[in-house]
């Protein structure tokens, strides 16, 4: 018998592993912390996603969900404040740094005017630490690469966990 029809008939057990096949691509995770936490395990968390790119953002939406949070998707800062005020519950929000109309900034600023209490992350393909400094009532700023795929799930989780300690 060959190894292939062997591995066919009794995969490997990946209780904690998974894939999600977007239009943007395969989004996976394999044994981070991170990607343990489901929906079932934890309460209900609700993030808007904002980004004038929609493979980002369906990218972005696809990494939060796999580790199960429910999301929404504005393409524009001017749609996202319109979510806001019909889901004033959200618990966070991920917003793209560079969009037409209001940048990242102008929309976090909006967002803390009109009282909104949700936790605000800033992805940005700049340097995230400069765009923190500036901005010092972000809760986060992070780097739009390779690595959003761990980075943005963990840092949600950590986010959210802080807030529910407090």
């Amino acid at each position: 018998m060959a190894d292939s029809d062997a591995h066919d008939r009794n995969p490997p057990a990946r209780p904690d592993n998974w894939s999600y096949n977007t239009k943007a691509g395969m989004v996976s995770c394999t044994d981070q912390p991170h990607c343990r936490l489901r929906a079932q395990e934890s309460p209900q968390m609700h993030i808007l996603i904002v980004d004038d790119d929609p493979l980002a953002a369906e990218l972005s939406a696809a990494i939060l969900q796999a580790a199960g949070y429910q999301t929404l998707v504005a393409e524009q800062a001017l749609d996202a404040l319109e979510q806001l005020e019909a889901n004033p519950d959200l618990d966070v929000v991920v917003s793209d740094m560079h969009m037409p109309l209001m940048n990242g900034i102008e929309f976090f600023a909006e967002v803390r005017e009109r009282g909104y209490p949700c936790r605000f992350i800033l992805l940005t393909g700049d340097a995230p630490e400069e765009l923190q400094t500036q901005q010092p009532g972000l809760d986060a700023c992070l780097l739009k690469d390779f690595s959003l795929e761990h980075s943005l799930p963990r840092l949600v989780a950590e986010l959210t966990a802080s807030r529910h300690e407090a």
